[in-house]
């Protein structure tokens, strides 16, 4: 049987290996507000240790071994309170620290990804009056649907920037081909500035070359936050009417993305995205990888999932060219 001293002394030592740690939990805190040590001699298992630790020559001879003995086990039962919670606190740090560098990371050589192309949310953001911009995509579903877009823009400026393009489409969904025009416009009443924030207004008339005649209408308000020049996060909502085929009514439509250019020259953008109303199936998303060798150029390689409300899998190839936009 080991005597009162070395059980003591194994007290102290437990105690000072986990005192840091418990204070943190906590259980342990309102535990240390309820049993606060005192100057009476008290044989309690809860309380030797912490009055071994106030006073270490504070004798104990009239506390029993099987107190001393309890508190140490009172103390190893402790690990089971700390443990828990000390993960949860290096967890949380090095979220906190992932965070920091991610936003606060070295920006030289860095830019925002710009979105545009195969990407269904868009940002608040156009290029320099003067400068125009040619987007091409093609996008494959697993279940044999295609979707082939040629789209060219460019900013004029009647007063405030305008961009002003076309886009040609050429889809076929459920064995059934179309071909769709449509005459786009946007411009960005409040542009990204120092504050991090923008919004953009852009709408589409959507013509049908077969019937030669209007078919549709989009209207799209993009939301641009800024959070470093290498992380930007867009939030869209707008309405579509469409009657010259499927989905035919009015819908409102919605979406959410972000984009992150982690090295230079290489972003990660992704987006979730509804359209809203009869029969349609949502969510739907895609994210991809894009490649710009410089401003002016983007290569995107994309995994989609139910973009058309169908549930396939998409694979999407895309490339952007931008001139006069230094």
């Amino acid at each position: 049987m080991p005597d009162q001293s070395a059980l003591l002394d194994q007290s102290r030592a437990v105690f000072d290996m986990r005192l840091g740690l418990f204070k943190m939990n906590s259980d342990g805190k309102m535990w240390l507000e309820k049993h606060s040590p005192s100057e009476k001699r008290v044989c309690d298992a809860k309380d030797i240790f912490f009055l071994a630790r106030l006073n270490p020559k504070m004798p104990l001879v009239t506390c029993p071994e099987g107190a001393l003995m309890e508190a140490v086990l009172a103390l190893e039962s402790l690990e089971g309170h700390v443990r828990p919670s000390s993960r949860a606190l290096a967890l949380a740090l090095a979220l906190a620290l992932a965070l920091l560098i991610f936003l606060f990371a070295p920006l030289a050589q860095a830019f925002a990804a710009r979105l545009g192309g195969a990407y269904y949310v868009d940002d608040a953001e156009i290029g320099k009056a003067g400068s125009c911009e040619i987007e091409s995509w093609s996008s494959f579903a697993a279940n044999g649907d295609r979707i082939a877009v040629f789209s060219p823009a460019c900013v004029v400026n009647p007063g405030r920037p305008v961009e002003v393009g076309t886009n040609l489409v050429d889809l076929r969904s459920n064995g059934e081909e179309d071909v769709l025009a449509t005459l786009t416009a946007k411009t960005v009443p409040i542009p990204i500035g120092r504050n991090g924030f923008g919004l953009a207004i852009a709408g589409a008339i959507v013509y049908d070359p077969l019937n030669q005649t209007g078919s549709g209408l989009i209207i799209n308000i993009p939301l641009s936050f800024e959070f470093s020049k290498q992380l930007r996060v867009n939030i869209n909502f707008g309405a579509q009417y469409y009657s010259g085929g499927e989905p035919n009514g009015l819908f409102a439509t919605a979406g959410a993305g972000v984009s992150w250019n982690f090295v230079p020259h290489w972003s990660v953008i992704s987006e979730v995205f509804a359209l809203m109303g009869p029969g349609q199936t949502n969510p739907r998303f895609q994210t991809g990888l894009r490649y710009s060798p410089t401003k002016d150029i983007d290569c995107d390689l994309i995994y989609g999932r139910n973009l058309l409300g169908e549930g396939a899998n998409w694979v999407t190839v895309g490339l952007t060219v931008r001139i006069g936009d230094n």
